[in-house]
C-alpha cells in the first residue's frame, strides 16, 4: 500500500513481523545453514527498511439514507478496496448481505447507454482513483422501509484487513417513506483549486441539522474532474420522510482529501416551496482566490478568452449553468460536454435544461432511445423519449387537446384557453404546436378549422389529401406522398401541399397525418 509522502501510483508493499518469520520457517527444512543466514539477513533487512504498519479507516460517516438502503463512507490511509456486512440482529446471528445489492465505490454518473465503453473506462478510471486514496464507500440496496439494520464495514489493502467498529455492530434505520419532492434541487460543488492535486475520486458530503444523514458523491462521477453532483431531494428528515423545506437552508459541504484532511463550506440554497421539476445550485469551494464574478465555476479568465458571460451563471439560459455544461472548467465544448452557449447542443427541439433535470434524454443526441423519432417528438406527443419501445401514436389529431379521439367543441374552448401562449407558459402544449414555433398561433387555428369534426378512425375525406383531385384519397396519392418523404424546404422535389405541419420538412408526422384519411371518398 502506498506510505505518505510516496509518490502516487508507486505501491509500496508492507511486510509484517510473522509474514517475514512464517516464510523463514517454511524454507529452513530445504536450505543450508548458510543460504538461512542470508535468508535471515535479507529479511530482516527488509522488514527494517518497510516499517510494520497498521490500516486505519477515519471519518466513518452513514450517508445517502433512503427507504431503500443506506451508505457508509470512509477514508484509510492509502490503497485499499471495502466492503460491507449487515444482519437483521443487533447480535450478528443473522447475516443478510447475500439477500442485499451490495456496491463497492459505487458510481452512477454518465450514460452507460450512449457510449458504454467511454462509460465503462470512466468508471473503471474512476474506482481505480478511488481505490488508490483510500476513498472508501459502499452502498447498499434492497432494505425494507423504516427498519433497523445492523453492520460493520471492512477496508484490505491485501495485506492487512481492519474493520469499523472494532467490536460489535452499528446500526441505522432506513427512511420511513418518500414523498412527492415540489421544490427539487441538485447541488453541483466545484472545487476551484486544488491544491496542484487531481481531485478525481475525492469524497464530498452535504449535510443539513434538519436532515437524519448527509448526501455524498464522488468528484468526477458524472462530472468534471472537479466536480461533484449530490441530488439534494435524497435527503431525508428525522421522521423518516423526504426532507421538504419552504425556506432558504444552509447547507454544509465538506470536501475530504486523501491527506485527512477536509475543505468545509456552508452554501445557501434559496428553496421556496414552489414547485421546480429540478434546479441546479453551483457551490464553489475556493482555497486559492480563484476570481469567479458568477460562481459558475468557470474562473473569469477562462470565460473572458471564451464565449461564456463571467458575470451570468447560464449564459445560454438554458437552464443549465455553464460550469455544468462546461465540466472541466476549461471554456472549450469537449466531448461529452454540453455547449454553454448554445442552449440546445443536440439541436433536437428540446434545450439542454430540459434533457438533463426534466426529461434525462442525453442533450448529445437527438434521438436518445434509438427509435427513429428525435426526443422534442417524443415529448410533445406523450411518448417515452428513453424506452424505443415507445414511440409516438399519431391516430390522434395534434388539436384533439383532451385525446378522446374527436376535435369537437370541448377542443375549441381547449385551445381558447391556450392561444397565445408561448414555450414555458403553464397552458402551453408542445403536442397542439404543430408547426414547432415555440407558440400557439393563427398557424394552429387554421390547423384546428380544419380539423375540427375529425373522429379517430373515421376520418372524413379533406381535399387537401387527394393530391390528383380524383374524389378518393388512395393508392396514387400514397405514392405522391412518398415521393416527397424526407424532402426539406430548398431541395429539390420538396412540394408545400404535402407538409401538412409546415415545419419545411416532409417526414413521419406528414405520413401519420396523411394516413388518417387514406382510404376515404367523397
Amino acid at each position: 500500500m502506498p506510505e505518505r509522502g510516496v509518490p502516487e501510483g508507486v505501491r509500496v508493499r508492507i511486510y509484517a513481523m510473522q509474514d517475514v518469520l512464517s516464510y523463514i520457517l517454511e524454507k529452513w527444512k530445504d536450505i543450508s545453514f548458510l543460504d538461512t543466514s542470508v535468508l535471515v539477513y535479507g529479511s530482516l533487512c527488509m522488514l527494517l527498511a518497510s516499517p510494520v504498519y497498521a490500516l486505519s479507516m477515519n471519518n466513518v460517516i452513514v450517508s445517502d439514507l433512503s427507504p431503500s438502503g443506506f451508505s457508509v463512507v470512509w477514508q484509510t490511509d492509502g490503497y485499499a478496496e471495502c466492503s460491507i456486512e449487515v444482519f437483521r440482529d443487533a447480535d450478528g446471528n443473522q447475516d443478510i448481505t447475500p439477500e442485499l445489492e451490495v456496491i463497492s465505490l459505487p458510481f452512477h454518473g454518465g450514460d452507460r447507454f450512449a457510449n458504454f465503453e467511454n462509460w465503462k473506462d470512466t468508471y473503471s478510471l474512476l474506482h481505480t482513483r478511488a481505490s488508490a486514496l483510500g476513498m472508501m464507500k459502499v452502498e447498499v440496496n434492497g432494505c425494507e422501509p423504516d427498519t433497523e439494520y445492523y453492520f460493520r464495514v471492512s477496508a484490505t489493502d491485501g495485506n492487512v484487513t481492519v474493520t469499523w467498529p472494532d467490536s460489535g455492530l452499528m446500526s441505522v434505520r432506513t427512511a420511513m417513506e418518500n414523498s412527492f419532492v415540489v421544490d427539487a434541487r441538485y447541488l453541483v460543488v466545484s472545487l476551484l483549486d486544488a491544491g496542484g492535486e487531481d481531485p478525481m475520486g475525492w469524497l464530498v458530503l452535504a449535510s443539513s441539522d434538519q436532515t437524519s444523514a448527509p448526501v455524498s458523491a464522488y468528484m468526477g462521477d458524472g462530472m468534471g474532474n472537479n466536480q461533484a453532483f449530490l441530488n439534494v431531494s435524497n435527503f431525508f428528515d428525522s421522521n423518516g420522510t423526504s426532507w421538504l423545506p419552504k425556506t432558504p437552508v444552509e447547507l454544509s459541504v465538506t470536501v475530504f482529501r486523501p491527506s485527512g484532511e477536509s475543505l468545509t463550506q456552508d452554501a445557501t440554497v434559496d428553496f421556496n416551496g414552489i414547485f421546480h421539476v429540478a434546479k441546479a445550485e453551483i457551490v464553489n469551494i475556493n482555497q486559492g482566490g480563484v476570481q469567479d464574478s458568477d460562481g459558475d465555476g468557470i474562473p473569469d479568465s477562462v470565460e473572458a478568452s471564451g464565449c461564456t458571460d463571467p458575470f451570468n451563471q447560464d449564459s445560454d439560459g438554458d437552464g443549465v449553468v455553464d460550469g455544468f455544461e462546461d465540466s472541466n472548467h476549461n471554456g472549450v465544448m469537449d466531448a461529452s460536454e454540453t455547449n454553454p452557449c448554445n442552449e440546445d447542443t443536440d439541436g433536437d427541439g428540446l434545450n439542454d435544461g430540459e434533457e438533463i433535470l426534466v426529461a434525462f434524454t442525453d442533450p448529445l443526441n437527438p434521438d436518445s432511445d434509438g427509435d427513429g423519432y428525435n426526443d422534442y417528438e417524443e415529448q410533445a406527443m406523450g411518448s417515452s423519449p428513453v424506452m424505443a419501445a415507445s414511440v409516438p401514436d399519431y391516430s390522434y389529431s395534434p388539436v384533439d387537446i383532451d385525446l378522446d379521439g374527436d376535435v369537437d367543441p370541448l377542443d375549441v374552448s381547449n385551445f381558447a384557453m391556450m392561444f397565445g401562449k408561448r414555450k414555458g407558459d403553464e397552458d402551453y402544449q408542445r403536442r397542439v404546436d404543430v408547426n414547432r414555433d415555440n407558440t400557439i398561433d393563427d398557424f394552429e387555428l387554421a390547423f384546428l378549422a380544419a380539423e375540427l369534426g375529425f373522429v379517430r378512425g373515421v376520418a372524413m375525406y379533406d381535399t387537401r389529401f387527394d393530391f390528383d383531385a380524383d374524389n378518393d384519397c388512395d393508392g396514387r396519392d400514397v405514392a405522391e406522398m412518398f415521393k416527397g418523404l424526407g424532402k426539406e424546404e430548398g431541395d429539390s422535389g420538396f412540394d408545400s401541399k404535402l407538409d401538412f405541419t409546415g415545419d419545411g420538412r416532409i417526414d413521419i408526422r406528414d405520413i401519420a397525418i396523411f394516413a388518417v384519411r387514406y382510404g376515404t371518398v367523397r
